[in-house]
């Protein structure tokens, strides 16, 4: 099998086009760097770097992981659509329906630090004691507070909560509700 070895630190290879075929291994050993203008690759070990002005084109995402999280199409968010009680897991996103009545949505049991969880008004009706969405922490802390909830009663909006660990808990890191 051919093969390049670059080794000496910060070694640079510029290339315009690289395939692999799928027996293929291709590894960027950490002290180099890769610039490639058309990218084919089955299987790569090592870093990346997109130049400005390029980009990565990516046909099947599967197996494909950036920071950890495996990336998906449309996004890295996963949407679910939900108008009854629920427990949400790690890393969702939710459309979430109170037009029948308020829904209470647990947080993930066991979370782990940085665990995301996304709640959106699907239907405008997050306004009222009877149509809000309640979050409960799950026997984690909610902004700080443990036993606390978080009641989400405005209309139109979204809340999307961060697991910062068991000394603060869940917070909230992004919303359009006045807190």
């Amino acid at each position: 099998m051919p093969q390049i070895d670059l080794d000496g630190l910060n070694s640079r290879l510029y290339i315009n086009e690289l395939r692999s075929q799928s027996t293929s291994k291709i590894v960027v050993p950490s002290s180099t760097t890769l610039t490639v203008d058309t990218l084919a690759l089955t299987n790569l070990e090592g870093n990346v770097t997109v130049a400005t002005g390029h980009s990565i084109s990516v046909a099947d995402a599967t197996g494909l992981n950036v920071g950890g999280i495996q990336l998906k199409a449309g996004g890295v968010k996963t949407w679910a659509n939900k108008s009854a009680n629920f427990t949400a897991e790690a890393g969702m996103s939710y459309l979430v329906d109170t037009y029948s009545g308020a829904v209470h949505a647990a947080l993930p049991a066991s979370p782990e630090y940085g665990n995301t969880v996304v709640f959106l008004d699907a239907a405008g009706t997050f306004a009222g004691a009877n149509t809000c969405l309640r979050v409960l922490g799950n026997g984690e802390k909610i902004m700080r507070v443990a036993g606390q909830d978080l009641d989400v009663d405005e209309a139109d909006c979204y809340v999307e909560m961060v697991y910062s660990g068991g000394t603060y808990g869940w917070l909230v890191a992004a919303t359009n509700l006045v807190l």
